[in-house]
């Protein structure tokens, strides 16, 4: 991800393997899911709206 005065984009998502990548942007916010087969996912998930961008990561 490239961080930006007001917003964020996403450069890369390379994932391992036998993991898939999945991006969602809208206004204000990105995510790019690390999904495997057993139904394992990482998620970040970057935000700016009406705030400095900030990074959320999360692993279920």
């Amino acid at each position: 991800m490239s961080f930006e005065k007001n917003r964020v984009r996403l450069v890369s998502a390379t994932p391992n393997p036998d993991y898939e990548t999945r991006v969602t942007q809208a206004e204000g916010w990105l995510r790019v899911d690390f999904i495997d087969d057993e139904e394992h996912t990482s998620s970040v998930i970057a935000s700016w709206f009406q705030h400095a961008p900030k990074v959320q990561v999360y692993e279920y």
